[in-house]
């Protein structure tokens, strides 16, 4: 996310390149890999490579004051109870604007599901101000609140989310972390829920 020209949640760019980097081993990466990405973990799952894990646009609303772009990404998991899976990025201009990032799975069943999404922090970013459902991020210059809420549509009673860290380690592991990934998951299993990030620039 750019803000005021700042980069406050970025991709970590480039792993280091070592003969690994272009073998078998690529994806062995955390950085390369979905693990190092704002993307979610589907029961237990990171991202399958290749053209037929392509996500596909669904739909898109574009106005003065709000954009949407709602993405399929089933395809891009090979979990085989996984009905369904889309995530919708709106950009609210309005009110110092904001950011939203929705995902939304559906599980075929007949055994529920882990199911999570992540932020992705820099190698000198932490987590401030964090209380049970909001963290503040620092960029160079400017800052940004994350706030979350998650919904349930099957059975399972309880939608709260637990929030973990793990160093993003790159093809070298005795390399420095190049970042970390903060996890929000769902505390128990699940059949068709929904996690919804907001990303708001603070003052």
């Amino acid at each position: 996310m750019l803000y005021d020209g700042d980069v406050v949640l970025g991709d970590l760019g480039n792993d280091t390149y070592v003969k690994d980097t272009f073998s078998t081993k690529r994806y062995t990466s955390a950085v390369i890999n979905s693990f190092g990405h704002a993307v979610p973990m589907v029961a237990g799952q990171l991202q399958s490579t290749g053209k037929q894990a392509k996500a596909v646009t669904v739909r898109t609303e574009f106005s003065e004051t709000r954009d949407l772009w709602e993405i399929y990404l089933t395809r891009a998991y090979a979990v085989p109870d996984l009905e369904k899976l889309t995530r919708t990025f709106i950009f609210e201009r309005n009110g110092g604007g904001r950011v939203e990032i929705i995902d939304r799975v559906k599980f075929k069943g007949p055994q529920p599901q882990t199911f999570g999404t992540a932020i992705i922090l820099g190698k000198e970013q932490k987590r401030e101000n964090a209380d049970g459902s909001q963290f503040t991020v620092r960029g160079k210059q400017r800052s940004v609140r994350v706030e979350w809420k998650a919904e349930l549509s099957g059975e399972e009673k309880d939608p709260a989310l637990t929030l973990t860290e793990a160093p993003i380690i790159g093809i070298v592991p005795s390399e420095r972390s190049h970042g970390t990934r903060v996890g929000l998951d769902f505390k128990t299993p699940v059949t068709e829920a929904t996690i919804h990030l907001i990303i708001t620039p603070l003052p």
